[in-house]
């Protein structure tokens, strides 16, 4: 059983406990700053960059205490280093850290393509910056400001309901497989 919520603060109501939002890169912390800013989903401290198959836990965990809730956004485009991936999560279990996960079919742009209705990733470049380059296309999201992403996504018809939303496609053999299941939570559906 994995249970899924739509906003963080449902899946864990824990008194004085904080929230923490991860990205992969610049360009999911970009959206999830937006996202905390908008109220889709729910407060917490200013999104980090952490790359939960590529870094150490050590680095994010010195800031945080026992019961705190790591949201973490995870590709799964790449997931060749499973054992760092695995290591971290036993990390910040010993931690007592409550772990959310949000899962990418691939990655950040396939997720924005789908929850925009878009046909594919470079027709989301295309009407979002006018461009081909995915390169492009992250380094101007990430540059983005508040209000010119949320004008972006609203002209794109961005559905947040559609976002992080086929994770169980994508990511729940691999935690079934790895007996994570019943132990890490995903954010979506």
């Amino acid at each position: 059983y994995v249970a899924r919520y739509s906003k963080p603060r449902e899946a864990f109501t824990l008194t004085r406990s904080k929230i923490h939002y991860f990205g992969e890169g610049e360009t999911e912390v970009a959206l999830l700053n937006f996202l905390k800013r908008k109220g889709s989903i729910s407060p917490g401290k200013k999104a980090s960059v952490f790359n939960i198959w590529q870094n150490r836990a050590q680095s994010i965990t010195r800031r945080m205490n026992k019961n705190d809730s790591a949201f973490i956004v995870i590709d799964t485009d790449k997931t060749l280093n499973k054992e760092i991936f695995l290591k971290n999560i036993d990390i910040l279990q010993k931690q007592k850290i409550n772990i959310c996960l949000m899962v990418q079919c691939n990655d950040l742009e396939d997720e924005l393509y789908y929850a925009c209705g878009k046909k594919d990733k470079a027709k989301l470049f295309f009407d979002f910056y006018d461009t081909r380059s995915e390169k492009e296309f992250k380094n101007s999201f990430s540059n983005e400001k508040y209000n010119n992403i949320e004008r972006k996504l609203e002209k794109n018809k961005f559905d947040f309901k559609m976002l992080w939303s086929r994770n169980e496609k994508c990511f729940s053999d691999f935690l079934s497989e790895n007996n994570l299941d019943n132990s890490v939570y995903i954010f979506g559906d």
